[in-house]
C-alpha cells in the first residue's frame, strides 16, 4: 500500500517504550507512523526502541536533545506536509485507542474551511488539517518541555473563530475547539513521561510548569480561560507570531548535563 493511501499518525516519545508499544498496537487502521524520538541519553531505551521500530516499521526523527511537545508537534506537522498530506493525526505514547476511533476520526468531513482541528481525546489524540498553519500558525515552542502549549493554540483558534465548537468539552480547558465524535475515544494514562523519571518530575514541578504559566500570563494577560489580550503580549503582533526560543530549549532540556548516547 502506498504511504499516501495510509493515514498519517505522528507520536512524540521521550521514555516508556512499553507504553509506545501499547499505543502502536491500538492503531487499527493502515497508517504511516512517524515517531519523534526525544531520548538521546538512555542506551537501554534505544535498544528497546530499535526492536520496536523493526517490528512496526515506523519512520523516526531522532532529536539531538528533548525538543519538547510543541517543537515535536511542529516537526510532525512539517514532515506530514512535506509528504503531501493535507490532514494528520497526532497522538501520544500513553494514549491507547478504542477500536474504531481512529477510523471515525480520519473519516470526518474536512471540507469546511473554518474547521482545522478535531479532538478525539482532547490534546492527547487529535487531527489537524494543514490549513491550520497559515490560519493559526505553529505551536509556540517557548512552552517547554510540556504544558500550556495546547491551551495557547486553543486560545488562538478561539480568538480568531477559526474552529467551530461542536460540543461543550468535558475538560477543565473549557474553551477547546473540538469535534465530538460519539462512541469513540481513547484510554489516556496521563503524564507518564513526567512520572517516568524522578528528576523530570521534580524539574517539571519546581521549574518548567512555573515558567510556562508565567509565559502564558505574559502572552495573554492571564491564565487559560481568563485571558484579557487578543494579540500576543497585548501588542501589534500577528496572532500567529511567537518569539524564536533560540538556544534556550537546549539549555532548558530535561536531560541537559546527562551524557548522550553515542
Amino acid at each position: 500500500m502506498d504511504s499516501m493511501e495510509k493515514v498519517f499518525i505522528g507520536i512524540p516519545v521521550l521514555n516508556r517504550v512499553d507504553l509506545l508499544q501499547r499505543a502502536l498496537e491500538s492503531i487499527d487502521i493502515p497508517a504511516y507512523i512517524y515517531i519523534v524520538n526525544n531520548n538521546s541519553v538512555d542506551s537501554e531505551f534505544q535498544k528497546e526502541f530499535t526492536i520496536l521500530k523493526e517490528a512496526h516499521g515506523f519512520d523516526v526523527y531522532s532529536a539531538r536533545y528533548n525538543l519538547g511537545v510543541a517543537a515535536s508537534w511542529n516537526r510532525i506537522i512539517m514532515h506530514a506536509m512535506g509528504l503531501g498530506y493535507d490532514k494528520l493525526i497526532v497522538s501520544s505514547n500513553d494514549t491507547m485507542m478504542i477500536p474504531g476511533s481512529l477510523a471515525a476520526l480520519s473519516a470526518v468531513d474536512i471540507d469546511n474551511p473554518k474547521d482545522v482541528i478535531w479532538h478525539l481525546c482532547v490534546w492527547n489524540c487529535w487531527m489537524l488539517h494543514v490549513r491550520a498553519i497559515p490560519l493559526v500558525g505553529w505551536f509556540d515552542e517557548n512552552f517547554y518541555p510540556a504544558y500550556r502549549e495546547d491551551q495557547d493554540y486553543s486560545y488562538r483558534c478561539d480568538v480568531l473563530a477559526k474552529v467551530n465548537r461542536y460540543a461543550v468539552p468535558k475538560h477543565p480547558m473549557d474553551h477547546l475547539p473540538f469535534l465530538d465524535l460519539p462512541d469513540v475515544g481513547a484510554d489516556h494514562l496521563g503524564s507518564q513521561t513526567v512520572s517516568s523519571d524522578a528528576e523530570y518530575a521534580q524539574r517539571n514541578q519546581n521549574t518548567h510548569m512555573n515558567w510556562n504559566t508565567a509565559h502564558y500570563r505574559m502572552k495573554w494577560g492571564s491564565m487559560p480561560g481568563q485571558e484579557t489580550f487578543t494579540t500576543p503580549y497585548d501588542g501589534k503582533l500577528d496572532y500567529r507570531w511567537w518569539p524564536d526560543p533560540g538556544g534556550s530549549l537546549a539549555h532548558r532540556d530535561w536531560d541537559n548535563g546527562r551524557e548522550r548516547v553515542r
